[in-house]
Formats: structure tokens, C-alpha cells, sequence
């Protein structure tokens, strides 16, 4: 209504007539950001620091840095904590869609939502390189942390993420190259809601030193249509309590590429589906994946699942303990391949049911819960399978140990049986027997391993089983070296 301000000056005078009055110091016209956003506004053009208070700072709307080399830095105890009812989108921000920071950072701070709300991740990363976040804590909201538009060089070290929603991810990766993360801690206190790490599109990315605890999935590699999630490593990890899958690689959309992918030196427990898993269909595929020296345990379904029709190729599974996993049923296996792919390798691992070991292998007591095998294979087309070295143990004796299913219903005379070029080997051990009940099934008229050359080393039977089994057709050539029970 009036006023002396003039345009550019320092300071001024506007009257104004509000809508509605109040009484007097029941409002107060304050910072939304408890001043964070004032302080970043004048900083210099190369950046500095902003220092936190201690204690709590709530804020009424979003935290946005567009500007490079700024540092947001707390003390011990620094918490910045929204008001659901006036936030309604991420609660701090390094850029914007369409804008680039460089060198910024966010330390020593505690950043809690107090509900759930769909459209908030409380902090979110756009296009932003050479990034830190140190020593920060999330928690309470649906979304946790997202990194996007090819944020690149970032570098996540002690994040400790709690409490995500329903349907979203603690650490959201939709498009980022060359992260490392580093002792980061996610722990959902509901096992039916929420993704510890869910990855849709990146490269080079390091995980180590971490736990995901009690979430929907604890990792999640769901690579996007026309998108390649590739060279990521796992390393020195607990994976355990998910309410489904552990780790979930899935591969099903057009065009959608996973490709070498790490999983060493971790453990992978107490999931309520399978400890690992892996989907691919026709549109999508997932090649090089590598499990080695690894924990898998008590999972109630399988231990490794392997799902991929014909687009899993170059898949190694070695020198890991896979124990007592199909806690929920018989059913489940150690290791189960459904996948008509190439270049499956799984040797060097001790697969045991620990709960069911016979006392006296020659009389196994009748089991109350057991693999329905230790090793399952099912397929119609694959080739160059390795089986090799595996210590087997602690099945009775009416359960496979290892099991070749042929699912092809148009086997004819002349079509090579689908698991070619393959050698199978497992030695005794000690005490810990390699209860041998070998199986090979064809569904179809004829079975003819005349072509397959498939080569069986040193199977050395431990009860009144059958050593190899051949069944669905006439076997062609069999190699056997150094067997101690003929066929």
C-alpha cells in the first residue's frame, strides 16, 4: 500500500495490509532455513564454509547450493530437521536439474524428517563431481540419499541411513559414475518396506565396509531400459535380515545391460528369499558376475538363485561357504541355475546343511529339513558349465548332491545334450564326504552325450547311492578318471 523503498537500496520501507491479522508476536517473520540458506547465498563465488549450530535447526523449506567449492559443516549433535508441513521436496540440495556444482561437501550433521513424505529425499545430489559426504546421519523419511544426473567422482564415507519408506532406497543411484562408498550403515527397522542401495544406472561403483540390515532388499541392481549398470564391486559387506532377497540383480527391461559385477569377502544371511539373486528375460542381460569368498547362510530359500533364460553369461561362484540356506522349505537348493547361458562356473565352494549331517554317513538319520539338492541345474541350451571341487555335504542320502536337469521337450537322435564341454569333479575330504548321488535328466526321447564329452573326476561315494544317474534317454560317452565305483 505504500512505502519508501527504492529499487537497489540497502534497505527500505513497504507498508503492506495483510489478508488476515493476528496478534501481536504470534508470528514471526524468521529465516525457512534457519539461516543456512542466507549464509550460503553470500558466499563468495569460489565457495567457504558454512558452519551448522549445534543443536536443532528446523527448517520450513529446502537447503540449495548451485555455487562450487561449498562446505556445510556441523559439530557433534548438529541436527537439521524439516516441518512436514511445509517441506514438501528434498531437504538439502547440490544442484538443480539442468545446473553442475563441483567440490561441494556436507559434514557432521543429522538430517531427520518427522514423516514420511513421497516427494522429499533429505539429501540430493544433481550433477555434481568431486562431492563429500562425511560422517552424516538420515533418517525417518521415504527417501534417503539420490545421486543422479551423472554426478561423478563422489565419495560417501561413514553414512549411517535409518527408517526409509516404503518403495524407496536409502542411497538412490540414478545415474552416477566413479562413487565410493565407505562404512555406510542402513538399517530399516521393517523388513516389508524400503531398499538399503538401489542402483538403476551407473558405472565404477565401490562399496565397502558396509551393512545393510533388516530391509525390503538390501541391495538392488535394477538396471533402466537402454542403461548399463557396470564394474561395480562389493567388498567386506554384511547383507542380512531382508524381508526378500538379499542382493537382487534384475535385468528386464529393453536393452537394459548388467555387467561385471563383485561381490568378495562378504556375508549374506538370514534373508527371507534367496541369499543372491539374479533375473534377466529376453530384453535385458547380465554377464560377468563374480561371487567369491563369501558367507551364505540361512536364507530361507536358495542360497544363489540364478534366473535367466538365455541372457546370463560368464557367471563364477567360487570358494564361498553356502550352509544351511533353504530354511524355509525343501525345496530350495545351495545354488540353483534356471538359466540357458554359457560360462558357469562354480568350484572351490562348501555347500553343506549343517543341521542334517548324519553322525554316521553310511546310516544318515531321515531328514526333518534339507536341500532338495545342493546343486541344481536346469536348462535346454547351456554350454561350457563348470562343476568342479566342491565339498558337498551333510545331505542324506535319498537327496540329490548335484542334479543336471535337461529341460528340452525336442531332443531328437542327433541334438548334443544342452550341457557340453563340461567337467564335473568333487574329491572327499577328510570326514566331510562328498555324498556323491550325481543325476542327469532328459525330458526328451533321446539323451545324446556323444557330443558333450562330459568328464567326471574322482566321484567317491560314501553310502549305498548310486554314484552318476542317467535318466530320460541312452547315454553316449562318459569319461570317468579315477573313480573308485564303476558306473
Amino acid at each position: 500500500s505504500g512505502g519508501s523503498a527504492i529499487s537497489g537500496a540497502i534497505s527500505g520501507l513497504i507498508n503492506f495490509q495483510p489478508a488476515f491479522n493476528h496478534l501481536p508476536n504470534e508470528y514471526v517473520i524468521a529465516s525457512a532455513t534457519a539461516g543456512i540458506q542466507e549464509a550460503i547465498n553470500i558466499l563468495p563465488p569460489n565457495g567457504g564454509r558454512v558452519n551448522v549450530n549445534a543443536g536443532q535447526n528446523v527448517i520450513h523449506g529446502p537447503i540449495i547450493v548451485l555455487n562450487n567449492g561449498v562446505e556445510i559443516k556441523g559439530t557433534r549433535g548438529t541436527l537439521i530437521t524439516s516441518n512436514p508441513d511445509t517441506l514438501h521436496e528434498s531437504m538439502v540440495r547440490f544442484g538443480i536439474e539442468g545446473g553442475s556444482g563441483t567440490y561441494n561437501s556436507i559434514s557432521n550433521v543429522r538430517l531427520q524428517s518427522s514423516l514420511f513424505n513421497e516427494a522429499q529425499y533429505l539429501l540430493d545430489l544433481t550433477q555434481q563431481s568431486n562431492f563429500i559426504a562425511r560422517d552424516v546421519t538420515i533418517s525417518g523419511s521415504n527417501k534417503g540419499l539420490r545421486i543422479q544426473e551423472g554426478s561423478f567422482n563422489v565419495l560417501l564415507d561413514n553414512i549411517d541411513i535409518y527408517q526409509v519408506g516404503s518403495g524407496f532406497a536409502g542411497i538412490y543411484i540414478d545415474d552416477g559414475y566413479a562413487i565410493a562408498m565407505d562404512h555406510i550403515h542402513v538399517y530399516n527397522d521393517d523388513n516389508t518396506r524400503g531398499y538399503g542401495l538401489h542402483i538403476a544406472k551407473g558405472e565404477r561403483i565401490r562399496i565397502s565396509n558396509s551393512q545393510f540390515i533388516v530391509c525390503k532388499n538390501a541391495i538392488v541392481l535394477e538396471c533402466k531400459a537402454s542403461s548399463t549398470i557396470e564394474d561395480i564391486l562389493f567388498e567386506n559387506c554384511i547383507i542380512a535380515e531382508s524381508g526378500q532377497t538379499g542382493i537382487v540383480l534384475l535385468s528386464d527391461f529393453l536393452d537394459s545391460k548388467i555387467i561385471s559385477i563383485h561381490l568378495n569377502n562378504s556375508i549374506v544371511t538370514n534373508n527371507g528369499w534367496h541369499g543372491i539373486g539374479l533375473w534377466t528375460n529376453d530384453q535385458g542381460y547380465i554377464n560377468c558376475v563374480n561371487i567369491t569368498n563369501c558367507g551364505i547362510k540361512k536364507n530361507n530359500q536358495n542360497g544363489i538363485y540364478l534366473n535367466g533364460r538365455t541372457k546370463q553369461n560368464y557367471i563364477n561362484v567360487s570358494n564361498n561357504h553356502i550352509i544351511d540356506n533353504a530354511q524355509a522349505s525343501t525345496a530350495y537348493f545351495g545354488i540353483l541355475a534356471t538359466s540357458n547361458s554359457g560360462y558357469l562356473n562354480i568350484t572351490n565352494n562348501i555347500i553343506s546343511c549343517v543341521n542334517n549331517r548324519a553322525t554316521d554317513p553310511f546310516n544318515p538319520v531321515p531328514p526333518t529339513r534339507s536341500y532338495d539338492a545342493g546343486i541344481k541345474i536346469e536348462t535346454t541350451e547351456g554350454k561350457y558349465l563348470t562343476v568342479f571341487g566342491n565339498l558337498i555335504d551333510g545331505f542324506p542320502w535319498n537327496f540329490n548332491k548335484l542334479s543336471i536337469v535337461n529341460q528340452s521337450t525336442q531332443l531328437t537322435p542327433t541334438t548334443q545334450f544342452p550341457v557340453t564341454q563340461s567337467f564335473f569333479g568333487n574329491s572327499e575330504q577328510a570326514n566331510n564326504r562328498v555324498n556323491s548321488n550325481f543325476t542327469i535328466t532328459g525330458t526328451g526321447t533321446i539323451l545324446n552325450l556323444e557330443t558333450s564329452d562330459a568328464m567326471f573326476y574322482e566321484l567317491m561315494p560314501s553310502g549305498p547311492e548310486e554314484i552318476i544317474t542317467i535318466t530320460g534317454g541312452f547315454p553316449g560317452r562318459i569319461v570317468v578318471i579315477q573313480n573308485t565305483a564303476s558306473l
